[in-house]
């Protein structure tokens, strides 16, 4: 039986054995009509091989069991497409491209955020000029959505935005 609870604040993430899809992981205890009658079932997410668009499914745990393992159980992720790697991203993964030629760098997603007025001043990362043209202003920050990329060498973290080359790469990987 595969254990798909939320570990460290992240879905889990499974492969469909045949297909090499990914999908997000979100309920292992579901109950679902199948054929007339209430299973044990699973809910989960992705991308619709049909309409290439997110979907939710819901299948019978059994079957569910016999066709997808767990990605951090599947050692097989070192060919990731961009695509696999952003679904990844989203849920908390830090990823790297084994064709990169900085060894330790890996990118990841920042979690949004909204700072408050009473922390802006206490922040290294702006310019004293630029907290108290926050606070006069609307006097808070909300961070969104963004990637960083991190030198476990140097401890550096840059903001990341893929190039072509990373878009159409397929050497995507999962840091272990």
């Amino acid at each position: 039986m595969i254990d798909i609870k939320k570990t460290n604040g992240k879905n889990k993430m499974v492969r469909h054995e045949k297909s090499g899809r990914l999908y997000t992981l979100l309920n292992d205890k579901c109950k679902a009509k199948i054929n007339g009658e209430w299973v044990n079932a699973v809910c989960y997410y992705g991308k619709d091989k049909y309409a290439d668009e997110l979907t939710w499914f819901i299948r019978e745990q059994s079957d569910f069991n016999s066709n997808f393992t767990l990605v951090e159980d599947n050692r097989k992720t070192t060919s990731l497409s961009f695509g696999e790697a952003i679904q990844l991203l989203k849920v908390g993964y830090p990823l790297r491209r084994s064709g990169w030629n900085g060894k330790g760098m890996f990118i990841c997603k920042q979690i949004p955020a909204h700072i408050e007025s009473d922390i802006i001043p206490k922040m290294q990362s702006l310019p004293q000029a630029v907290k108290e043209r926050i606070l006069k202003g609307n006097g808070f920050i909300d961070y969104t959505d963004q990637c960083l990329i991190y030198n476990e060498n140097t401890g550096r973290a840059d903001s990341w935005n893929p190039s072509v080359a990373d878009i159409f790469a397929t050497d995507w990987e999962i840091l272990a």
